[in-house]
C-alpha cells in the first residue's frame, strides 16, 4: 500500500485555526480602534499585525502593541502618527542643527480622545489577548517552542551531519497535537479574562487617597503592589509545585547544595584548621628522632 505524504505544517488544521485566530483579533482590533476614532490611522495596528503574521515575527505581539500604545497616546494628544512622527524628526533636526532645544507646537488634527470607552478598551484588550496568544503558539508550531540552546548550536558545528543526512531541527510542538478543546478552552478563557481585567479597572479607578498625592499616583502604586506580590505568590507557589515533584536523590542533592551556600564560610575555616592541624602533626613527626 501506497502510504500518503504527510502534509506540510503550514496547511496542518491547528496551524491554520491559530492563524484564523490572529486575523479575528485585528479586525476585532480595528472594530475597537473605530469605535474609540473614525480615523484611518486605526488600521495602523492592524498592518504591522498582519506583517508579522505573515513573516512569523517573533516580537509580533510586542510591536503591535508598540503601534497600538503609539496610536491612542497621539489621539491623546490630539493627532495622530504621522504628525507626530513628522514632529519628532523636525525637533531632532533643528537640535542638531541650532544645538539647542527648541519647543515644537503639535499640530492638532482633532479633539483630545481623552474619555474612557468601556466597549472599546473591552474589545482592545480582547483583541490584543487573542493575537498575543495566537502568535506565540502559531510560533511554537511553525519555530520553536523554547530558544536555541548554544550547545546544541556547537555540538551540530563540530558534528558534520555529512551529505544526505538532514541537520538538527530546532524542537517545536507538533501540529498533531493540536485538539478542538484547545481552541474551545482558549476562545472562552479570553473574554473571561478581559472581563475581569476590565472589572478590576473599575475597581482601581474608584480608589481614593487621603495621602498628600494624586489619585492617579496612588493607583499606580496599588498596581504596583498588587502585581508584585502577585509575581511573588504565583513563583512561590510555582517553585512549591516543582519541589513536590522532586526524587530523593533530587531533593538531598538540593539540600546538600543549600548547606554549602550557607555555611561556606564555616567551612572554609574548619577545613583550614584541619590543613593547618595535619600540616603541623607532619612537622612534628618529621622532627622527631627515629
Amino acid at each position: 500500500m501506497s502510504q500518503h505524504p504527510a502534509p506540510p505544517p503550514d496547511q496542518h488544521p491547528g496551524v491554520s485555526g491559530y492563524v484564523l485566530i490572529c486575523i479575528g483579533a485585528l479586525a476585532l482590533m480595528a472594530v475597537a480602534l473605530v469605535l474609540r476614532r473614525a480615523d484611518a490611522w486605526a488600521l495602523f495596528p492592524v498592518l504591522v499585525g498582519g506583517l508579522a503574521l505573515i513573516l512569523r515575527w517573533r516580537a509580533g505581539p510586542l510591536m503591535v502593541l508598540l503601534a497600538v500604545v503609539l496610536l491612542l497616546w497621539s489621539w491623546w494628544l490630539g493627532t495622530d502618527p504621522g504628525w507626530l512622527g513628522l514632529t519628532a524628526v523636525n525637533w531632532v533636526r533643528r537640535w542638531l542643527l541650532s544645538g539647542w532645544w527648541a519647543y515644537i507646537r503639535l499640530p492638532r488634527r482633532g479633539l483630545p480622545s481623552r474619555q474612557v470607552l468601556p466597549l472599546s478598551d473591552w474589545l482592545l484588550a480582547v483583541s490584543l489577548v487573542s493575537y498575543a496568544a495566537g502568535q506565540y503558539r502559531l510560533q511554537g508550531l511553525l519555530e520553536r517552542v523554547f530558544p536555541p540552546d548554544p550547545r546544541t548550536k556547537r555540538q551540530a558545528a563540530a558534528v558534520d551531519p555529512g551529505p544526505g543526512k538532514p541537520a538538527a531541527t530546532p524542537p517545536r510542538r507538533a501540529p498533531e497535537s493540536v485538539t478542538t478543546r484547545e481552541f474551545v478552552v482558549l476562545l472562552l478563557a479570553l473574554p473571561a479574562c478581559c472581563g475581569v481585567a476590565s472589572l478590576f479597572w473599575v475597581w482601581l479607578r474608584r480608589q481614593e487617597t487621603d495621602l498628600p498625592m494624586a489619585d492617579s499616583a496612588w493607583q499606580g502604586l496599588l498596581i504596583l503592589w498588587l502585581l508584585g506580590g502577585g509575581v511573588l505568590a504565583a513563583a512561590g507557589l510555582l517553585r512549591y509545585l516543582t519541589l513536590r515533584h522532586w526524587t530523593r536523590t533530587e531533593a538531598a542533592m538540593y539540600l546538600q547544595d543549600v548547606l554549602w551556600k550557607e555555611t561556606r564560610r564555616e567551612q572554609r575555616r574548619l577545613n583550614r584548621w584541619l590543613a593547618w592541624a595535619w600540616l603541623r602533626r607532619q612537622r612534628r613527626e618529621a622532627r622527631r628522632p627515629s
